[in-house]
């Protein structure tokens, strides 16, 4: 297989995880428990500096939804708020509540996007800031899925202070049922 559009190794693994985004007419929608999944999306991340650290509240958050596929979501946004702090830096992720949708903040104290680049560029596929180790479709893939489960992706940032990521996604908090199935459609500008 020859190309004119050379993959790294860091292209190809980035690749691999986004493909598993793809929305597939049999991918398994079933209950997910917010805490556990991203005690686990921490732990995963833990090897890489800044370690991630967790806030979690009493109340307890159950989605119907692709467990695999929010979990990588969940991973390429920490990933990115680690890759954009420096080692002594921090990353903290907080699952907040708010009106029945279930929110995760991700929020580091690295270099931070312009305001151009989060509104014209962040969830344009194929535009990178990493050369060539970004492939530039995961904010894309990650929002995309997240909308598919009737939610969405908020960015504020400053640069040179850091970031903060909030994904809003409907939910279950504690029994009362209040997501939506992953075929529901809701639509954006």
């Amino acid at each position: 297989l020859k190309s004119d559009f050379p993959l790294s190794p860091a292209m190809l693994e980035e690749l691999f995880a986004l493909w598993e985004l793809d929305p597939h007419p049999d991918s398994p929608a079933g209950p997910c428990s917010l805490e556990c999944l991203l005690e686990q999306v921490v732990d995963q991340n833990s090897l890489r500096v800044p370690i991630p650290r967790l806030i979690v509240p009493s109340e307890k958050f159950t989605l119907k939804c692709d467990r695999e596929k929010l979990q990588t979501v969940f991973g390429h946004l920490v990933q990115n708020a680690q890759e954009a702090s420096d080692k002594d830096g921090s990353v903290v992720i907080r699952l907040l509540l708010d009106e029945g949708s279930a929110i995760v903040e991700i929020e580091d104290h690295g270099t931070g996007m312009d305001e151009h680049f989060v509104r014209n560029r962040l969830f344009k596929p194929f535009d990178s800031t990493k050369g060539l180790t970004g492939m530039g479709i995961g904010a894309f893939e990650s929002r995309d899925f997240i909308r598919s489960l009737g939610g969405n992706i908020s960015v504020q940032s400053t640069v040179g202070r850091g970031s903060t990521f909030r994904v809003f996604i409907p939910c279950d908090v504690n029994g009362l049922n209040r997501y939506p199935t992953i075929s529901s459609k809701v639509s954006y500008p």
